[in-house]
């Protein structure tokens, strides 16, 4: 029995449909691929490599597409028509949008002189420079904001100072947040009390607003398969999408209470290109709010239709 099929039966059972049936969005292969409240997978829209995912407060989705002198950002309303055809950008992975819906995207050149920046899009559609990551950095991943708006990147790097999550302060200025020549860091998650989650090659780390870092309880144990995007809802259980090196490529989306218990999950298939970026999102845009956090985004239910467990 493969992975796909063992998950299927061990881990879908336990919840049929995502257990706080919201939308959920996935780049996979050359598409955005939905699936709705009640677990029902159709394609959202086209897009050409889909990278970073993030809702605006009015529903927008935007979407980091291509690689490196290739990429650019494309806009979709709820219907998936595409809005704004998208600034130019290279290499973009992660994604993220501070309180004012500022868009910021990681961008990646190729080798052999790599390098990586943060480039932000106002509201209005004008891209400039925000940060310039240091070092030898061979990519920046993930990205996520806090509160204040200091926004989080997991970088991979050459130069062990700046291997693992930088953090840049709102006017651009760099520190290292937490450096500890980690494997590959890619997705970046807050919750709600400020405590940031990271996933690393095949492990996911919690770490506080102090830089303490701790294996996270929240873990997929099963052999190749490796955790890319993930994301906090509001009532901080953590959506982690995974892919399978040694099975085509195969993606997968998994639900994680706050106890770490695997509630709900969905295959990507093996289309060559897994699964990484995730965002969800309420079907009803007038009552959602938002939570930005860079690889992955989620704009959680309001509705007073849907029932709530307790957190």
């Amino acid at each position: 029995m493969s992975y796909i099929k063992w998950l299927a039966v061990s881990v879908v059972a336990m919840c049929a449909i995502p257990c706080q049936a919201d939308n959920i969005y996935v780049g996979s292969g050359e598409s955005i691929v939905k699936y709705d409240s009640a677990g029902n997978r159709t394609v959202f829209a086209d897009s050409d490599i889909p990278n970073g995912l993030a809702f605006d407060k009015g529903g927008n989705l935007y979407v980091a597409n291509g690689i490196y002198a290739f990429g650019y950002i494309s806009k979709y309303d709820s219907s998936g028509n595409v809005t704004f055809p998208g600034s130019k950008m290279t290499g973009p992975k992660g994604i993220a949008l501070d309180s004012a819906g500022n868009l910021y995207v990681a961008n990646n050149s190729g080798g052999p002189a790599y390098s990586s920046w943060i480039e932000k899009v106002d509201t209005a559609g004008n891209s400039s420079l925000f940060a310039t990551i240091p070092g030898s950095v061979s990519r920046a991943n993930g990205l996520a904001f806090d509160k204040n708006d200091n926004l989080y990147v997991a970088s991979v790097s050459t130069t062990s100072a700046f291997n693992g999550i930088l953090k840049i302060d709102p006017s651009g200025t760099i520190s290292s947040f937490l450096s500890d020549n980690w494997d590959w860091p890619f997705g970046l998650a807050i919750d709600s009390a400020g405590t940031l989650v990271c996933t690393n090659d095949s492990v996911i780390y919690k770490v506080s607003s102090s830089g303490e870092k701790e294996n996270f309880t929240y873990q997929f144990n099963l052999p190749d398969w490796y955790p890319q995007g993930c994301a906090f809802d509001s009532h901080d259980n953590l959506y982690v999408s995974y892919i399978n090196f040694n099975a085509g490529l195969e993606g997968l989306i998994v639900e994680f209470d706050q106890s770490g218990n695997q509630i709900w999950s969905a295959s990507l298939g093996g289309d060559g290109t897994g699964g990484s970026f995730i965002a969800t999102q309420s079907p009803e845009p007038a009552s959602m709010t938002l939570l930005a956090i860079g690889a992955a985004a989620i704009l959680r239910r309001r509705s007073r239709q849907v029932s709530r467990r307790s957190a």
